[in-house]
């Protein structure tokens, strides 16, 4: 049976992905909720003073890295945030294979995703095809 986390630091100690979308400048769960393993999908503005969690020097996770998909933001912020032994990748490097990055079992990693228009359009046009296969489509012109 299906149980509901009583609260946000109960949801993330029970959960292997999070995703969080919000331009929100504090936490939104207790950092010590984290469980190595665990991935964090991050979507929203990067303005000044944005975050969505905190992390805690207190937490023995191993390593941790970050992907960005916009160059220019938060490389600053994230290095002051975790310390320069912190791993920061930009995700068009590891897709053309600039970078290489593993991810270890144990390990935190984030993807920190400004929210390009890009992405909106490709995940746009895969729930398109997806409801367009099951029959549940409304028709309209698509430019591609």
């Amino acid at each position: 049976m299906l149980k509901c986390a009583a609260n946000a630091d109960e949801a993330v100690a029970q959960s292997d992905l999070i995703i969080t979308a919000t331009t929100g400048s504090s936490p939104l769960f207790d950092e010590t909720a984290l469980r190595a393993g665990t991935h964090l999908n991050c979507v929203g503005s990067d303005t000044r003073g944005k975050r969505e969690f905190q992390w805690a020097s207190s937490i023995e996770h191993g390593s941790s890295s970050t992907i960005l998909d916009d160059p220019g933001a938060g490389p600053r912020a994230w290095r002051i945030a975790m310390g320069a032994a912190h791993a920061i990748h930009r995700v068009g490097d590891l897709v053309t294979g600039r970078a290489q990055w593993r991810r270890e079992p144990t390990d935190i990693s984030v993807f920190d995703m400004t929210g390009l228009a890009l992405q909106d359009l490709i995940v746009a046009r895969l729930i398109h095809r997806r409801a367009t296969n099951l029959g549940l489509r409304v028709t309209v012109a698509w430019p591609w």
